[in-house]
């Protein structure tokens, strides 16, 4: 930018100067973390530097690590709200911030227990133990299935050897099967 300066005195004499100023773009700090959601820990995340305009990196992440690396990967060690914060720096000394929470959810554990096998036509209870569970889907291994009972009932009218899974759904769309 070009910035000019007049004086002019009450006699009418005036002098002008002249001066090249250059402002200088800041850069923009921009990041995605992966995966998300995370589920279970310890949990490596991966920090996506996607940045505009920047040639050196700050990192700070809320479990007490730094990186100067581009794109960080870090171990967090429990379950919990953590912010990862990106400073950019150009070559021209400008500086941009930006600071995402992210959630390590629990890892749902899926686990069940039968009672009794048996005859065709008897009912056989399932006793759903997984843990950290919001939503849960049984398939009995015959072509039914329920999304509503916990525990549930179920009766085989046929003879055979039946596989039955449990899917779980927990916080943040954590599964496990």
């Amino acid at each position: 930018y070009k910035v000019q300066f007049y004086i002019v005195t009450r006699f009418g004499c005036y002098a002008k100067v002249d001066k090249q100023i250059v402002v200088f773009p800041f850069p923009v700090s921009l990041f995605t973390i992966v995966p998300n959601p995370a589920c279970g820990a310890p949990k490596t995340m991966k920090f996506k530097n996607q940045s505009k305009g920047a040639n050196a990196y700050f990192w700070i992440f809320s479990n007490g690590k730094t990186s100067i690396d581009d794109t960080p990967s870090v171990v967090f060690d429990s379950v919990g709200t953590y912010n990862a914060k990106l400073v950019s720096f150009n070559s021209y000394g400008c500086k941009d911030t930006i600071s995402h929470n992210f959630i390590i959810y629990p890892q749902p554990i899926a686990a069940f227990v039968v009672s009794p096998s048996g005859c065709q036509s008897r009912t056989v209870r399932f006793k759903n133990t997984s843990t950290d569970m919001d939503s849960f889907y049984w398939d009995f291994g015959d072509g039914t299935s329920d999304s509503i009972n916990s525990n549930p009932a179920h009766i085989y009218n046929n003879p055979g050897t039946y596989t039955v899974s449990l899917r779980i759904t927990g916080n943040g769309g954590c599964k496990d099967q």
